[in-house]
């Protein structure tokens, strides 16, 4: 103990140290130090014991202004247990829970007992009977997935979790009535509560509260934190359990939501909190998250779950659940369903595309493809983003012919419709351009290109725009490529007009126009003006970049070359008069 490394000591969950030592005396100066004990069997049954009140203190608070309707934790919290509580007679959740749960406890022999226990002799009102029953599987895993919210078991739980609510929530004639809660509250969490007085707050779990004040106090750890006594009115008629223990326990429904009237200091370091809940402060609590239910709302649970992922930015979940979607038979038939599901794929499939994750992002927008496909026509108008998402991510990946396909029918399906959106054109025949750029077909790019350009002048009149700009210098390097320097040295001029305009002087765009120019100006003989422009690339360059930077190199070198070739020009013509 005294040699104990300090990355232990300094753990900060740490919350208990048990010592196995046969020496007859032994005792440790430390916070965590539980006892010693001669085997590993006397130390179990003392482990045993503390258990129930060093898992009692990991309870996790949420807590907001009283009227906050955007997405917290606390709103998050009621619109996934909205989800978990919807019934669904076509679906045997009982039989989906109990699969789970044994592939969870697969080799553990006493939790498969108890979960055949439970498959035949469970009954709705014995609900709260098996919840208090610590040992078993449903506390373990429904108490720790409440805490640390995982929505994965939480959904597969949700038989259970309906039926433990419906029991609490069953008609009672309850008078109002104080409880109490000691928790040791994370100091970030605790300063948010403080903050929130008067506001709103939760605790993530079916809460156990004491009708007498517990003289137990939570372990220490080593995080920054406080120690909180909540004394909680209750008001009449709040659905409520009691439990008949040494401290009168309560039992009160997951997510319940209580006024934070005050919190006053006992010491530095312990507060008193005072909550209140009745029938006002629920109903106020309810309406302060209908913004988040009525924004996942949907026809089936799953759906909502996903929905409520994608709310959540929980990206790992949503892809998770989309997974579940995708072949699940309830869902697979509904039209408004698959519209849905195929637009989180979609939007997936951009979130790993912006990632550079080109694989996954593929995988997410052919699958997105495969579920618009079950309601829509291969033609659809609304299957033109995707089409065109599956070709940008083919680009990516230098597989220019597929990547053309899929842009060519996004463009053909989009060009045929009744209710033509010219920015989709645009960027359609865009793409189409920049393709057979690559392969080398710069003709038939050239006329996309330039379509793409005027679609850009239609949508921006005043030619003022710094996209109409980019067609014009995407339009000037197909045409420079078909050795119409003329042409191009006229829409690159277009294009730095536009953007001494748009951009600001450390905008290395311009520096980029300016070089091109110079390498259509030498094409043209013009090596004089060609050294003017790539001078100005450079001076544009340097105000950002720094002298070994690859691209300043790359074009001092240019002028280097320019200047070499400007210098035997002039000496050349310097010998042909002389020969005159």
């Amino acid at each position: 103990m005294e040699n104990l490394s300090k990355p232990i000591q300094d753990e900060p969950l740490l919350s208990a140290i048990y010592v196995i030592d046969s020496s007859e005396k032994n005792a440790f100066d430390s916070k965590f130090y539980r006892g010693s004990f001669p085997n590993i069997t006397s130390l179990c049954k003392k482990l045993e014991n503390d258990l129930q009140s060093l898992t009692y203190d990991l309870t996790r608070i949420n807590s907001i202004p009283a009227d906050y309707p955007g997405m917290s934790t606390l709103n998050y919290v009621q619109a996934l247990i909205d989800i978990l509580l919807e019934t669904n007679e076509k679906r045997n959740l009982k039989k989906e829970m109990l699969d789970f749960c044994r592939e969870e406890y697969a080799d553990n022999i006493i939790q498969l007992k108890l979960i055949e226990e439970f498959e035949n002799d469970f009954k709705p009102n014995d609900a709260i009977h098996w919840y208090l029953r610590h040992e078993t599987f449903l506390y373990k895993m429904m108490t720790r997935a409440f805490r640390v919210l995982d929505p994965d078991i939480l959904f597969k739980l949700r038989y259970f979790i309906q039926h433990l609510n419906r029991q609490l929530k069953s008609p009672i004639d309850a008078d109002a009535l104080t409880v109490h809660r000691t928790l040791r509250i994370r100091k970030d969490l605790f300063d948010k509560m403080k903050k929130h007085e008067g506001g709103l707050i939760s605790f993530n779990e079916f809460l156990l509260a004491n009708k007498i004040q517990s003289a137990i106090e939570p372990s220490p750890t080593n995080i920054d934190s406080k120690l909180v006594r909540f004394q909680i009115a209750l008001g009449t008629g709040v659905s409520r359990h009691d439990v008949a223990t040494e401290l009168n326990e309560v039992l009160l429904a997951v997510g319940t939501i209580f006024r934070i009237d005050k919190v006053e200091p006992i010491d530095e370091e312990t507060f008193t909190v005072e909550l209140t809940t009745n029938d006002e402060i629920l109903k106020g609590g309810h309406l302060v998250t209908k913004r988040l239910r009525d924004a996942v709302h949907a026809p089936f649970p799953l759906v909502r779950m996903v929905k409520l992922m994608k709310q959540n930015e929980s990206t790992g979940y949503m892809e998770y659940f989309c997974s579940m979607l995708i072949d699940d038979p309830e869902t697979m038939e509904d039209e408004a369903t698959n519209l849905t599901l195929g637009g989180l794929l979609h939007s997936m499939g951009g979130h790993y595309y912006e990632k550079k994750q080109y694989e996954e992002a593929l995988n997410h927008l052919q699958n997105a493809l495969k579920v618009y496909l079950r309601v829509l026509p291969d033609d659809d108008v609304r299957l033109t983003p995707t089409y065109n998402n599956i070709g940008s991510v083919y680009n990516k990946q230098g597989l220019n012919e597929q990547a053309l396909k899929y842009h060519l029918k996004a463009y053909e399906i989009q060009k045929s419709s009744t209710d033509l959106d010219m920015d989709s054109v645009a960027a359609y025949v865009g793409n189409i351009g920049s393709v057979l750029m690559k392969l080398g077909r710069h003709k038939e790019a050239a006329s996309y290109l330039e379509l793409d350009l005027k679609i850009k002048q239609k949508l921006h009149p005043n030619n003022d725009h710094a996209d109409v700009a980019a067609k014009y210098h995407n339009l000037a390097a197909a045409q420079f490529r078909l050795h119409r320097y003329s042409e191009a040295l006229e829409n690159y001029q277009k294009c730095l007009d536009i953007e001494l305009k748009c951009h600001s002087d450390k905008n290395p765009t311009v520096a980029l126009t300016y070089y091109n120019m110079a390498t259509t100006l030498e094409q043209l003989g013009q090596l004089q003006e060609a050294k003017e422009a790539v001078q100005k690339a450079i001076t544009r360059l340097l105000l950002t970049k720094q002298p070994d930077d690859e691209d300043l190199q790359m074009q001092t070198r240019y002028l280097e070359r320019l200047e070499k070739k400007i210098w035997m020009k002039s000496l050349f013509a310097t010998t042909e008069t002389d020969k005159n």
